[in-house]
């Protein structure tokens, strides 16, 4: 994956680790196989959150799915895909534990109720996963593997018990068997033949075959029918995460390109699209023509605004920056990320005193976030930023202690975010000792964190340690940081 930078949304490390969020979720067990029409049927509510959640609207996302489960509210899948969307994308961690702890008990009923379905195995892994108890996890998933392989025995034609098979033997990071499972399916020429192409690229992906995965994904995508919108935006998407990783940006951006053309309204694709023209490629006219496409998907978000504003700044169009950071804050006023930003960008058009006005007032917003919920990292993440900003370095590594503490188990981007923030605190405060493992604990998080490693060179290289200072510089380099 491409290196972090910054520990906010409106930065290129974050939106791109948002969007891999969205393409690497654990495989949750079908809900439905057809598409449903019906408004009065959960299906229909389920399908239209998890088109809603693709294309960067959480918040519709969750209603969707609350609406599907006021009609089917023991159905665990709905409150598996609920959890992501509060945990993963809207940093509401203890909502989504609230919804996996829900979909766990659900499953395990299900499981005691009959022994045998494999489905509600899977579903428990899943909720199990989520809620940071693996162990736990991969002994459901597993024994979801066993009943497939017995009815594999029976009829090793099945293309369907293979095809689930392979998903629990990719959720226990089993890649290789997986993709043997996936070549099964592909094999028997089922209707889950392009479904296999396109996790078949995933799994590639993890374990960094990319000339592979491009293979199995450009599979995907000539399998798919035309009208197979979600699943050719899902290879398309992940076609350029895989490009991105080697290196490719602009063929990066092309392959967001077909995302565009299939489906205009996909806020998130236009804003990764945007973001890497303007972090990976320094086009940054380009890049607000990009932000500008995600404006048009949805004129009221705010967030598109607050990254248009952004590439503006970049693009050295000021007064056109701070109208469109206005913008943004006209729709969410509150929104401290938006007010740290057009300090930002205030701070880099020398008018300080107005930039220290912006952060103040980001500082109370998150105070306030805080207070209303303590559990909410990502708030205390965002406190902790707007405090090392005004130089309040032990207010902020306290804030970035609580980031960590409230963080859950699977929220490896959002770690290694307040890790990497509070070794830069430390290392302000002249705490070399302490920064460097500050640095190393971001690491673990995130290998491929490239500030992280620039970071721990510097804290090294002041503690006089100048070889391994030289290799963490060197390894940030490799992952294409530039300080």
């Amino acid at each position: 994956m491409a290196a972090l930078t910054e520990p906010s949304r409106l930065d290129a490390g974050a939106r791109l680790a948002l969007a891999f969020a969205a393409l690497a979720v654990l495989c949750i067990p079908a809900f439905a196989q057809e598409r449903a029409t019906d408004e009065n049927s959960a299906s229909y509510w389920f399908e239209r959150g998890r088109e809603l959640v693709d294309d960067g609207y959480y918040e519709e996302g969750v209603l969707a799915y609350e609406n599907a489960l006021d009609i089917d509210p023991e159905n665990a899948s709905i409150w598996i895909s609920k959890g992501n969307a509060l945990g993963l994308f809207l940093g509401r961690s203890k909502d989504a534990v609230e919804a996996y702890e829900r979909a766990l008990l659900i499953s395990d009923n299900a499981t005691k109720t009959n022994p045998n379905d494999a489905l509600a195995w899977q579903a428990k892994g899943v909720a199990l996963s989520y809620l940071g108890r693996q162990n736990e996890a991969d002994q459901a998933y597993e024994t979801a593997i066993e009943i497939y392989n017995q009815t594999l025995d029976k009829y090793p034609q099945d293309a369907e018990a293979w095809y689930l098979k392979a998903e629990n033997l990719m959720n226990m990071q089993r890649r290789e068997d997986a993709i043997a499972a996936y070549d099964k399916v592909i094999e028997l020429n089922s209707t889950k033949a392009a479904d296999a192409w396109t996790t078949k690229g995933i799994a590639f992906l993890d374990l960094k075959r990319y000339n592979e995965s491009i293979e199995a994904l450009d599979k995907a995508i000539g399998t798919l029918p035309a009208d197979s919108i979600q699943g050719l935006e899902l290879a398309w998407s992940l076609k350029a995460q895989v490009l991105l990783d080697m290196g490719r940006a602009e063929e990066a951006v092309e392959a967001y390109d077909k995302v565009n053309e299939l489906a205009p309204q996909n806020l998130e694709a236009w804003l990764v699209k945007g973001t890497i023209l303007r972090s990976f490629l320094g086009r940054y006219n380009e890049s607000v023509e990009a932000y500008e496409g995600a404006v048009q998907a949805n004129p009221e978000n705010a967030e598109a605004w607050a990254y248009k504003a952004i590439g503006l700044q970049e693009a050295g169009r000021y007064d056109e920056s701070l109208e469109a950071f206005d913008k943004a804050l006209q729709l969410d006023p509150e929104n401290a990320l938006i007010l740290v930003s057009k300090g930002s960008s205030l701070e880099k058009m020398d008018r300080h005193d107005e930039a220290m006005e912006a952060y103040e007032k980001a500082l109370e917003a998150y105070e306030n976030a805080t207070v209303l919920s303590p559990e909410n990292s990502r708030a205390w993440r965002g406190k902790g930023d707007v405090l090392l900003k005004l130089g309040r370095y032990n207010d902020s590594i306290a804030a970035y202690d609580k980031a960590i503490e409230t963080a859950p188990p699977y929220a490896t981007a959002d770690l290694a975010f307040a890790w990497n923030r509070k070794g830069e605190a430390l290392y302000k405060m002249g705490q070399l000792e302490k920064a460097a493992p500050a640095y190393d604990k971001a690491i673990e998080q995130y290998p491929e964190y490239g500030e992280a490693w620039h970071g721990k060179g510097l804290a090294l290289q002041a503690l006089d340690q100048r070889s391994e200072a030289e290799a963490a510089f060197a390894r940030a380099r490799e992952l294409g940081y530039e300080s």
